[in-house]
Order: structure tokens, then sequence, then C-alpha cells
């Protein structure tokens, strides 16, 4: 086949949408090179979450593989990497997890801004929301098991509401269907007494703002 008609096969091949843990930009050199220009891809989710190193372990994200990792520069070498190849990123955020403060609020929030305010024309939308713990996840173990919440937030020098979680632990025990909306609040309450849902809805709107400053899609929520 002549390699003029392998360009133009290439050319011609529709794009696609990719779901992208950080790792795979970063395990092999021309891996991307592959992904952009053979397979077709233009366009990756990847799930940035907590834009800090505290968030990233409290949220138990760890890299496949190499643990040594830091997962916070991992993200930033694959957006770089995305940015050379003309590529778009849709990034995912969690703006709540165990134990946040309105300091790391802040610090995840200043982290996002410079990066946006960087790379504008890379994000296509920015899909966030505060945290909802899903039956059956680590967090959702978090309302059932107050003393295991406690354990790991102390564990990053962080605080919980015992008293609170207890209160509310027998919904989550025994009932089957549940308010998603009650449910976030009941882990704001109670994983997260150093901020309240007034800190939550101000940190949503800023990141809206910033969304709208730039022409940037904002998605429905992780």
């Amino acid at each position: 086949m002549p390699e003029w008609y392998k360009i133009l096969l290439v050319s011609q091949r529709p794009k696609m949408f990719g779901y992208a843990r950080a790792e795979c930009f970063n395990t092999q050199p021309k891996k991307i090179d592959i992904i952009v220009d053979v397979l077709g891809f233009d366009h990756f989710f990847i799930g940035f979450d907590g834009l800090s190193k505290i968030s990233l372990e409290v949220m138990n994200k760890q890299p496949v593989g190499n643990k040594s990792y830091d997962l916070m520069k991992l993200n930033m070498e694959a957006l770089q990497k995305v940015v050379q190849k003309g590529c778009l990123v849709t990034a995912g955020l969690v703006v709540t997890h165990l134990g946040i403060t309105p300091e790391i609020l802040e610090d995840n929030y200043r982290n996002l801004e410079e990066i946006v305010s960087h790379y504008p024309s890379t994000f296509a939308a920015l899909d966030f929301g505060p945290l909802c713990p899903i039956p059956g996840s680590l967090t959702f173990r978090y309302l059932i098991d107050p003393k295991f919440a406690r354990a790991r937030a102390e564990k990053y020098g962080l605080s919980v509401d015992v008293s609170y979680l207890e209160s509310v632990q027998h919904k989550y025990l025994d009932q089957d269907l549940l308010n998603m909306d009650e449910l976030v609040d009941d882990f704001i309450h109670g994983c997260c007494p150093n901020i309240t849902t007034k800190h939550v809805d101000e940190h949503l709107g800023r990141i809206r703002a910033l969304a709208d400053k730039h022409s940037i899609v904002i998605g429905g929520g992780v």
C-alpha cells in the first residue's frame, strides 16, 4: 500500500474520546503517538480528582505499579503530553474528601486555576462536584464505621465528627434506597467537619466562574 494512501486513511479516521489514567502516558515513550496518530483519539477524560498531594492520598488514589510515583506529577506530565499532541481534555474533579479543610479546598482551587489558566484551550470541559459515597466504596464505609473514619482521618492529621457519624450510621447500615442529596450532606457534616455546605457551594461557584472565564464547558459532576 502506498505511503500516501496510509496517511489518507489515518487522516480520515473518526476522532475518538477515551478515558485515560495518567500512567498510560508515561509507561512507554511512543504510546501517546500510537493512541493519537494511529488509533485516532483526540480527547481524553483524565480523573485529576484532587489537585494536591494530600487530597490524592486521602482519596486513596495510587498509581498502578510503582507506588512511589507522585500522582500529581504524573497528572501534570500526562496533561503536557496531551497539550503537545494538540488534543483536548475533560478533567474529572472531586471537590470534597475525608477531613478536608478550607485550606485544602483553597490549595486545590489555586492549583486548578493555575493549570486551566496555563492551558485554557486544552480543556474541553470540567466535570466536578462534591463527593457522593457509593455503597461498597471506601468512602461509604466511613458512614457505617465511624471509628474507621476517625482512624483514617487521624492518619493524615485530619478530623471527622464521630458523634454525627454515629447519629446517621443506622441509615446506611439498614436502608437499601438512599437519597443522594442527603448522602452528600451527611458525608460533609460527618466526614468534613471543618467545612460547611456553604463552603462547598462557594467552591463549586468559583470553579464554574473559572470555566466561564475560559469558555470551558461545565460537566454534570463526577
